[in-house]
């Protein structure tokens, strides 16, 4: 697992957590490929919208529960569908910009 950067991010809404992981997106789009799955029958094996399945095979981005239910699909283990950031280093700004964002709005919003 030390060769893997899983990244989590956790942000406070009305003091609603969320979690949000950062997949894989060539595994899930390869493996829903090999299954001759379309996007739209994936998300119903998953029971999200296919919006989520699109988004998260664009950006990589997903809930904890996307990516229970998608590895229970795919019959893989949970941390098989984390990206690794030797070969998905493309959001390591994005991801720094908006959890920084999420921090210093938390805490104006503690402040104020």
């Amino acid at each position: 697992m030390s060769d893997y950067w899983i990244s989590v991010w956790l942000f406070c809404s009305s003091f609603n957590f969320c979690l949000i992981m950062l997949l894989n997106v060539s595994l899930v789009k390869d493996t829903r490929i090999s299954k001759g799955w379309t996007q739209a029958q994936l998300a119903e094996l998953c029971a999200v919208n296919i919006r989520t399945i699109q988004r998260v095979e664009s950006d990589g981005t997903a809930s904890l529960e996307t990516t229970m239910a998608l590895a229970a699909v795919f019959e893989l283990e949970v941390k098989d569908l984390f990206a690794d950031p030797k070969i998905e280093n493309k959001y390591n700004h994005k991801s720094i910009y908006i959890i920084l964002g999420l921090l210093a709005g938390f805490i104006l919003g503690l402040l104020f």
